[in-house]
């Protein structure tokens, strides 16, 4: 394990951050439950933007496992393996979306349908993006970030 990440760990901050970021997002699904309508449109698109932004850090995450990692090691294997078992679900959830999408679209099931619809799509993404934060937990404990920059700036 890095003595760094070890050190953050021990010194408690990460928990008052995360505790800080949970309390947040308590406070701001409370306030806009008491805004009615509106308010849920505005946790919705916060909550879109983030998983957005949580896609696009995923990736290059998983570049930078996939390209950077040495397989020879046994963490190293580890890390390809799950970094393409990220890969492939989230190539499934965004396959899982546009079929959902595209086959409730027809309404056969009546108001279930549309339920179906909002459904599938979260669920998968949902998994997916799981798996990426597994992959984050794993990756920051193995993987030494000075590394990475040796190599990526080294080409």
């Amino acid at each position: 394990m890095n003595l760094d990440a070890k050190r953050l760990l021990d010194e408690g901050h990460l928990h008052r951050n995360y505790a800080l970021v949970t309390f947040l997002i308590l406070v701001i699904s409370i306030i806009s439950s008491l805004l009615g309508a509106m308010g849920n449109v505005v946790f919705q698109v916060i909550t879109s933007i983030s998983v957005v932004f949580a896609l696009v850090f995923l990736f290059g995450q998983l570049i930078l496992v996939i390209m950077y990692v040495d397989k020879e090691t046994e963490i190293g294997w580890i890390l390809h393996r799950m970094a393409y078992a990220v890969l492939f679900l989230l190539m499934l959830s965004a396959l899982l979306m546009s079929l959902t999408t595209y086959l409730f679209a027809f309404y056969v099931l009546g108001e279930y349908s549309l339920q179906a619809n909002a459904l599938m799509p979260s669920i998968t993404l949902t998994i997916a993006l799981s798996f990426g934060m597994c992959l984050s937990s794993v990756s920051y404990y193995s993987i030494q970030l000075q590394d990475i920059w040796k190599f990526s700036f080294a080409s």
